[in-house]
């Protein structure tokens, strides 16, 4: 059910936005709902993806010593001491 909403901008902006709706064959209204859209579904998946990072969080314990080591020794490390390898 769409809903009518009252906003207030400057003229020139108007004008501005309402032509650039018109060159993407929509309404002002359809350009503005499309942004908010698009701009929400981005926001959720940015929060998604801080979450899975988030949960990533302590897997990997990094000392001071490892700071210059490669990510390949640092992963050859991880295997030698949980495979008990020489």
């Amino acid at each position: 059910m769409k809903t009518k909403v009252t906003l207030s901008m400057d003229k020139e902006f108007v004008e501005e936005a309402k032509k650039f709706a018109k060159s993407k064959n929509k309404s002002l209204s359809a350009q503005i709902e499309d942004s908010l859209t698009n701009d929400m579904e981005e926001e959720k998946s940015i929060k998604k993806k801080i979450a899975a990072l988030k949960s990533l969080s302590g897997s990997i314990q990094l000392l001071p010593e490892d700071a210059n080591k490669s990510f390949e020794q640092l992963k050859y490390e991880a295997y030698k001491e949980k495979f008990d390898l020489p």
